[in-house]
């Protein structure tokens, strides 16, 4: 007698076989056969799970975003680390270790996927909010931070880092974009009321997708604030 797997096991299975294959075979050219070879199932069992490969794409979208938040709620928890690190590293989080997302953002920029487009950034933004805003009031206390709307002020950082930093919006050209975070960073400086250099060394992190360091020294002026 052939035993049925657990609903939300097989949808896993599905999920992660469709991201590999999406990942190497492009969203294209991958099809339901081969999630449905990938994973051993008939089709029916996929279409009980998911009406369409774009539902599916949508599923990988939904889980990455709730593992990246997972992420960030971790680290902005772990008061081993300073405040500022938590902060930016918190950013960072909000895209999973380990994996490669160019598919993911390239499917995101077509014009057919717009509504999951808005429906990730939204996600991410309504998700990040709370945890750096907690983060943010955490730095108004210790004297880090110097602002009467930690929760506004992080709204406002998060909504023109989303465009600032949209490669399709501006383009990809490298001093560029550490021209943009380095003016992104000066005027969140100022919304918080940080001290004026003191996120600087966060503008790798920004521009080219390097990891500031972390737990370090502060650098820069007013580092002693």
């Amino acid at each position: 007698m052939r035993l049925a797997k657990d609903p939300v096991e097989r949808r896993k299975e599905i999920l992660d076989a469709a991201e590999r294959l999406f990942e190497t075979k492009g969203f294209d050219v991958a099809t339901t056969g081969d999630i449905l070879a990938a994973v051993g199932i008939a089709r029916g069992t996929l279409y009980y799970h998911f009406k369409s490969k774009e539902e599916i794409l949508d599923s990988i979208v939904e889980r990455n975003c709730a593992q990246g938040l997972e992420a960030a709620g971790r680290l902005a928890a772990d008061r081993t680390l300073p405040v500022l690190e938590r902060l930016f590293m918190c950013i960072g989080a909000s895209r999973p270790a380990g994996k490669d997302m160019n598919w993911i953002i390239d499917q995101l920029h077509r014009p057919q996927n717009a509504r999951m487009h808005e429906k990730m950034n939204s996600a991410l933004l309504n998700g990040l909010v709370p945890i750096m805003t907690a983060v943010v009031e955490e730095g108004i206390r210790d004297g880090t931070f110097a602002t009467a709307c930690p929760r506004e002020s992080v709204e406002m950082a998060l909504c023109y880092g989303v465009a600032a930093f949209d490669d399709e919006l501006f383009g990809s050209d490298l001093t560029d974009r550490r021209n943009r975070a380095h003016a992104f960073l000066r005027n969140l400086e100022l919304v918080l009321g940080a001290a004026q250099g003191s996120m600087e060394r966060f503008q790798p992190m920004l521009a080219d997708g390097r990891s500031a360091s972390c737990g370090g020294p502060e650098t820069g002026p007013g580092a002693e604030r």
